[in-house]
């Protein structure tokens, strides 16, 4: 009994559950909760532990890409003062950007059984909490279906009654990049984890969870994250291959100048419905208007952004700025942004397999940005353990490879 009794503290010690809460609920939205979604008091909690376990511990090691994430919290709290800002979205920022640093400490002092039962349980949650987001959007549109048919709605109107009712946030796109970050990371996942058939399902679940949020950027480029991502896969895997088999080569390369044109027609015709697509011309609209509203700005406010209020942004370039180069730019002028994207490119240095979460959430960020994303932030913290993980067990397999040979 008393076995069975210290095991449990050691499984279910409150320093775990404290981690298993920060990460498991690190997307838990609800739309309307007042003072804060569920996910705010999760993140209190993940950060109320790793002081605990700094007090406890007395040091800690961060590298160069930590302290580009304080200096950037630092930066926003600076210019604070200076701007109109919410003070509520300058919070909601600094704790997702937090998440990564955060997670990679917390990360570190539990074990790898327990952080991929921490992802497993992630994954589940997600399954479920979304599920019930889609069938209650779709079941509740912002308007009832007799007075869409009497309003002679157009489609995209009637399309959008089904997005805008979100009850985690808002807009079913937001939705969609928080799924479509799962469904990679599920992806990641699927290597490191023995019942893959069950992560095969997760894949499926989450595909279909993507095309019920409505959301064609996120149907569209997730597609085209996956492709570009296993072509440069099977490219780098095989280029030796090739450079040895030269007739199977040309057979490729012929093959490829006979597809190619196929899907320059295929492309051609899919943008010729995006230049006429209401939406499409909008998000081009943007890109103009921000650097009209430049001209008018002083270099202070270019330097160091104007506000976060989407009030203020609205009325600046008479749009929701709806991409990652414009948002950035709005709230934090070029140099958070500047500061921003290469923190980006500095985690993707240190963990390659990084990308398989950036590549769709930039390409999608043409169209939506979510600048306050905590899961973003817990899943590169997930994988910069495993990456790191792996690395040191290849380093100890290689150091007990070279002590055999000299002995």
């Amino acid at each position: 009994m008393r076995i069975s009794i210290l095991n449990f503290k050691k499984n279910f010690s409150p320093i775990y559950i404290g981690i298993f809460l920060f990460f498991v609920f690190s997307d838990f939205y609800l739309y309307g909760v007042k003072p804060f979604s569920p996910i705010y008091y999760f993140y209190f909690i993940g950060l109320f532990i790793s002081l605990i376990l700094l007090i406890k511990r007395m040091e800690i090691r961060i590298d160069f890409t930590q302290i580009l994430i304080f200096i950037i919290m630092l930066y926003v709290i600076l210019i604070y003062p200076f701007q109109d800002n919410n003070f509520v979205t300058t919070f909601a920022f600094i704790s997702a950007i937090s998440y990564y640093p955060i997670g990679i400490f917390l990360l570190k002092t539990i074990s790898r059984a327990k952080v991929i039962k921490i992802c497993n349980f992630m994954l589940f949650f997600n399954l479920i909490i979304f599920s019930i987001e889609a069938f209650w959007r779709l079941t509740h549109p912002i308007m009832g279906r007799d007075t869409m048919v009497e309003s002679s709605l157009s489609f995209s109107e009637y399309f959008y009654a089904y997005k805008l009712n979100s009850i985690m946030c808002g807009d079913s796109n937001f939705v969609a990049i928080l799924i479509v970050i799962l469904l990679f990371f599920t992806c990641f996942l699927y290597s490191y984890v023995e019942k893959r058939k069950l992560y095969i399902y997760y894949i499926l679940a989450f595909s279909i969870l993507i095309f019920l949020t409505l959301s064609r950027s996120a149907i569209i480029l997730s597609i085209v994250a996956a492709i570009i991502i296993n072509c440069v896969r099977f490219i780098k895997k095989h280029t030796k291959y090739f450079l040895i088999k030269q007739k199977l080569t040309l057979k490729l390369v012929l093959t490829t100048l006979i597809v190619i044109p196929i899907l320059g027609f295929v492309g051609i015709f899919i943008l010729k419905n995006f230049l006429s697509d209401d939406s499409f011309i909008t998000k081009m609209d943007i890109f103009v208007n921000t650097i009209d509203a430049m001209k008018q700005m002083s270099l202070l406010e270019i330097l160091i952004g104007i506000s976060n209020k989407l009030e203020v942004a609205v009325s600046l370039i008479d749009r929701f700025p709806h991409n990652i180069v414009c948002i950035y730019f709005i709230w934090f002028g070029v140099i958070g942004m500047l500061l921003v994207y290469y923190t980006w490119f500095r985690i993707y240095k240190m963990i390659p397999k990084s990308i398989l979460i950036f590549l769709p959430v930039i390409l999608m960020g043409y169209n939506l940005c979510y600048i306050n994303c905590h899961l973003f932030y817990a899943v590169l913290a997930i994988i910069h353990y495993f990456e790191k993980q792996s690395c040191t067990e290849c380093l100890n397999i290689n150091s007990i490879k070279h002590n055999i040979v000299k002995i």
